[in-house]
């Protein structure tokens, strides 16, 4: 337990601290402060349960303390120290909840241990109640769970609240949706340790509710809490406002500290009547998916939806990744153009905007680009330099939430594509020369047949367009420009060693119709077949 001295005598401090063995009250720490401000300036530090305050001080009186602690930890408990002619200021001390009060002037050590031990009792036997067994817990996140789809009346609420020892009212709150980037909490503590994620995130929580006093929590799935949080009476939304986005931003910073993954948050308004639980949950969760587009991690207030679009699927928008993009980045990754690849996952991830598409959109949008990326790995895998280096690493081998930020998915979109084209220029400069002698030794044998770039993809067991790609990069020529160059070197020696027609040696020759093969000859010779065969019949019968 932490305890804060306040007083702007510093004998008075320090006979206090000294005069009672703390230890033996279970007191862990000790802090001294001259006045409220200092312990308010160090509030968040020092994370007081229990305040022995004077009352008359400079800058900020005990009075004011009160009053400000209560409102961000209302779990804290005062002990007032007043002199004879300060009954006044203790009255209005204990109605703002102090839990006692000793007469400075002469106080003894005895005195201070048995008030100091009475309140400690409190703390403890309070603590006791709201630190619910693990059974409890599990039927309070049901009754919670039954909140968010049947309609309960008020006494069956109240009657829940006092069975569970629940801190909220559920009269006048807000509830917070906090979401788990359980990928990365899985990656720290083992894939099969959801479990051990589950426990630590619960005793987390719990312990914060604790040491706060003004929030209930409740686990809706693995990667998903609801956190409830009652106003204060007399608490002006401004204040009860920002007390409730300092203890979103506290549980965030404490899990990313302590446990080493992160949590979000979207909250709602605030509450006023159970039956609009339902609703305030859903726009809570939707001002958490709101994180998606954002950068930085503050919570999100549902206001904030006014801002987003609608919430279903942008067709337009999904046929453009599933069209333009899938044809640019296909080709960009083909042909080793990195920086053309790099520029169309930043041109398109651009559209991925709040302001432009729904959480919807852009979750289709995200996973068309990693199957996209499977895609790419499986025709990369096609290439037989592959059983040399080994298969390419998939997209999704290594944990990775694509839908906790936009930024972040795109940056391992792009860091994923250099690696593909850093493999690929590593599999064409090991196997690529071998692979085209092969190939062009088989047209050379089959070229009489109907052959298709399609048919020896197939017989080599390579991707068409890879190969495609590969033949014009090892032979200067594209796949069919190539194979008709190797007829028509044919087709001119039967011409000269044959008396077959033309449309016989068309046909010997794989062409099959006559007027592709007189094109293709000409464009290959500048001579129609009839004219070549011509000069080389000339040819012979030259003396």
């Amino acid at each position: 337990m932490n305890l804060v001295i306040v007083d702007d005598e510093a004998i008075v401090r320090h006979g206090i601290r000294y005069s009672v063995s703390w230890p033996d009250l279970q007191v862990d720490r000790i802090e001294e402060a001259a006045n409220g401000r200092e312990v308010l300036d160090r509030f968040g530090e020092w994370q007081p349960d229990l305040i022995i305050t004077d009352i008359i001080m400079p800058v900020m009186d005990g009075i004011e303390l009160i009053r400000q602690v209560k409102a961000r930890k209302p779990s804290c408990r005062f002990i007032v120290l007043s002199c004879a002619d300060d009954f006044e200021y203790v009255k209005e001390a204990l109605l703002l909840g102090a839990s006692d009060y000793l007469l400075k002037m002469t106080i003894r050590p005895e005195d201070l241990k048995v008030c100091v031990n009475n309140v400690v009792s409190r703390i403890r036997q309070e603590t006791a109640k709201r630190c619910l067994p693990a059974n409890d817990r599990y039927k309070a996140e049901n009754f919670f769970n039954d909140l968010l789809t049947h309609a309960y009346t008020p006494e069956q609420i109240r009657e829940a609240v006092g069975m569970y020892g629940l801190r909220s009212s559920f009269l006048r709150f807000s509830i917070a949706v906090m979401q788990v980037n359980l990928t990365e909490a899985l990656q720290r503590y083992g894939e099969d340790e959801g479990w051990l994620v589950g426990f630590a995130l619960v005793n987390a929580l719990q312990e914060m509710a604790e040491r706060w006093g003004d929030l209930d929590f409740f686990r809706i799935e693995n990667d998903e809490y609801a956190l409830v949080m009652d106003c204060l009476p007399g608490e002006s939304l401004a204040d009860y406002e920002a007390r409730l986005i300092r203890r979103l931003d506290e549980i965030a910073r404490d899990i990313r500290i302590y446990l080493k993954f992160e949590v979000r948050f979207g909250f709602s308004a605030v509450c006023c009547g159970i039956e609009r639980l339902p609703r305030h949950y859903r726009e809570a969760k939707k001002a958490a998916e709101l994180h998606l587009f954002r950068r930085d991690n503050r919570p999100i207030h549902s206001r904030e939806l006014t801002k987003a679009p609608y919430e279903g699927k942008d067709p337009s928008l999904i046929a453009l990744f599933d069209g333009r993009y899938r044809q640019s980045l296909t080709h960009a990754i083909a042909y080793g153009k990195e920086e053309e690849a790099l520029q169309t996952i930043d041109e398109h991830f651009a559209l991925l905007r709040e302001d432009r598409c729904s959480f919807r959109t852009a979750v289709v949008c995200i996973d068309k680009a990693a199957a996209l990326m499977d895609v790419c790995a499986m025709e990369m895998n096609s290439h037989p330099g592959t059983e040399e280096t080994g298969p390419a690493e998939e997209f999704g081998s290594r944990p990775f939430n694509l839908y906790w930020s936009v930024d972040r998915t795109k940056e391992r979109l792009k860091q994923y594509c250099r690696y593909l084209i850093r493999l690929k220029e590593q599999l064409m400069a090991k196997g690529s020369h071998k692979i085209i002698m092969q190939i062009q030794s088989y047209l050379a044998a089959n070229y009489a047949s109907k052959i298709t770039l399609e048919q020896t993809a197939k017989h080599f067991h390579l991707n068409k367009n890879y190969l495609s790609q590969l033949f014009k990069l090892e032979t200067g020529v594209n796949f069919t420009r190539y194979l008709n160059s190797v007829r028509v070197e044919k087709a001119m020696e039967l011409m000269m060693h044959s008396s077959d027609s033309i449309a016989e040696i068309a046909e010997k020759t794989g062409f099959g119709d006559f007027r592709y093969f007189s094109r293709v000859f000409k464009r290959h010779t500048q001579l129609s077949p009839t004219e070549f065969k011509q000069a080389m019949s000339d040819k012979r019968q030259a003396p």
